[in-house]
């Protein structure tokens, strides 16, 4: 069993201001962070697929863990898994293909960086970031989620993995 605390914040200070105060209130004994988005829809077994690939690679291994992003109607890939080029571009992964289910985006394995609408992050490695958590310098940018995993995968050699079987259905830009 998983324990659920679901934060409400009264205004929007940002993606890494709302996520860290959420973060400061965790469970003590939380070892994971789940952070989601509120325009996701999660398929059937969407946490129970997290949890077991980051129980699978452990915590030695696992900094965090991230599902398949489709579109709301869940006939196109929005992201299986994220690649940073070398000239610094992201790029989610498998993006606009009408094939959600093609053996690419079907097998979990290491990545870049997973999209911030679902991250299940580990918490100490969460916490012991030098500023404690996602870094709201990075909001500007959008790229807070990214930049707390290519830390954890440079600084602290932490894998990010992608988890297909966890599909959440995301309402992109959605009111």
């Amino acid at each position: 069993r998983v324990p659920v605390k679901h934060i409400r914040l009264c205004d929007n200070p940002g993606y890494a201001t709302g996520n860290n105060k959420g973060a400061a209130q965790a469970h003590p004994g939380a070892a994971w962070f789940q952070f989601l988005n509120d325009d996701l829809k999660l398929m059937p077994g969407f946490l129970q697929s997290l949890f077991d690939l980051a129980n699978l690679r452990g915590k030695t291994d696992a900094g965090a863990v991230g599902c398949k992003l489709v579109t709301d109607n869940g006939l196109m890939v929005l992201e299986a898994g994220g690649l940073v080029w070398r000239d610094g571009h992201p790029m989610g992964f498998g993006r606009g293909s009408l094939y959600p289910d093609a053996p690419e985006f079907s097998h979990a394995r290491p990545v870049d960086y997973i999209s911030g609408a679902c991250l299940l992050v580990q918490r100490e490695l969460f916490l012991r970031r030098a500023v404690g958590g996602f870094d709201p310098k990075a909001f500007k940018a959008y790229f807070e989620d990214a930049d707390l995993q290519m830390h954890s995968a440079h600084n602290l050699s932490k894998k990010i993995w992608f988890q297909p079987l966890a599909v959440a259905r995301h309402f992109e830009h959605a009111g």
